[in-house]
């Protein structure tokens, strides 16, 4: 692999693993709502205005901010039926294939969420709700997360192409290599 894409590589690793880490502190920040929630009304019996949508927000804001961590780690789900009926030729054009079409769907993504989001800000939309959080916020997380998972193909792309490495391939966790030598 030339210098250059090894570098591109490292780079969108970085990234994907810098997105990882937010998307766990909002899961995490939504945890400590969904906490603060359950004292203030089962505890103290007030009711809560802001929490329920904030907590909504974070979770499906670390889904789109986390998947170009778990696309990197290659931790998705993977159907390789059709896989295991072709060659190693006809499986390595049909991961380049849904790899391009990935990343082109995640380029399109990125830039309609970015107009969605523009969009949210120039017309101060807000939640109808008595919080009314402004839409631009929570929608940001389209845009971020599509254009990681853009930069992330495309690194996943580099080594495919020059290094041969199929999209499924990921490093077995130990507890699993162990497991299953322990069953032989």
């Amino acid at each position: 692999m030339p210098d250059a894409a090894r570098g591109y590589v490292r780079f969108a690793g970085t990234l994907s693993k810098t997105l990882g880490v937010l998307a766990v502190a909002m899961v995490c920040a939504a945890i400590l709502l969904i906490i603060q929630v359950i004292i203030y009304r089962y505890g103290l019996g007030r009711s809560t205005i802001w929490q329920t949508e904030v907590i909504i927000f974070l979770i499906v804001a670390a889904t789109f901010v986390g998947s170009p961590h778990v696309l990197e780690k290659r931790g998705h789900i993977n159907v390789d039926l059709l896989t295991q009926l072709m060659g190693e030729r006809g499986t390595w054009r049909l991961e380049l294939l849904g790899g391009v079409l990935s990343l082109v769907f995640c380029l399109a993504m990125t830039y309609y969420g970015t107009l969605w989001c523009f969009d949210a800000f120039e017309r101060g939309r807000v939640t109808p709700s008595i919080a009314r959080i402004p839409l631009w916020i929570p929608y940001l997380s389209l845009p971020v997360g599509m254009a990681g998972l853009s930069l992330q193909y495309v690194a996943n792309l580099l080594e495919h192409v020059y290094e041969g490495r199929a999209f499924a391939d990921s490093p077995e966790p130990a507890s699993v290599g162990a497991a299953a030598k322990g069953s032989d």
